[in-house]
């Protein structure tokens, strides 16, 4: 039974070593942003979230969130929205409960719902937490 095409040698290493260049870099993010330097780690997540990147969108969703003053970069939800929705769209659940913060903070608490329904049924305890408050106000986003 033919099981479809199968890597080289030369394309395993190739597909080894960008996975491992992306950890790096997202790791060199990271540490960046522990350190202290926001401006460099804003360009490394937004160079990994080019390339689809789920934990670098979190990372810049929540940036573009609480903006980053050393780069000019102000607040912005529009922006927080789209990376966090990229990285919830991959069943990131720490996204997916960012997002519904977000979107309940700004009156959407049925798409919040929703969002937080998604983390809950992950595991995410802030999540059934806060579906729980949701459904106990009957804030829209009750069944």
């Amino acid at each position: 039974m033919d099981s479809g095409p199968t890597l080289t040698s030369r394309e395993q290493t190739q597909t080894s070593s960008s996975r491992l260049s992306l950890l790096q870099s997202y790791n060199l993010g990271c540490s960046m942003l522990a350190s202290g330097d926001a401006p460099g780690a804003f360009e490394v997540f937004s160079s990994l979230a080019s390339r689809g990147h789920p934990l670098s969108c979190h990372n810049l969703g929540l940036m573009y969130a609480s903006g980053v003053p050393d780069l000019g970069v102000s607040p912005s939800e529009p922006m927080a929205i789209r990376y966090l929705s990229l990285a919830a769209s991959r069943s990131f659940p720490e996204s997916q409960y960012a997002l519904a913060r977000l979107l309940r903070a700004s009156g959407d608490s049925r798409a919040a719902a929703d969002l937080y329904k998604l983390a809950a049924d992950q595991g995410h305890a802030g999540a059934a937490y806060e579906l729980g408050v949701i459904h106990a106000s009957s804030d829209d986003g009750g069944g």
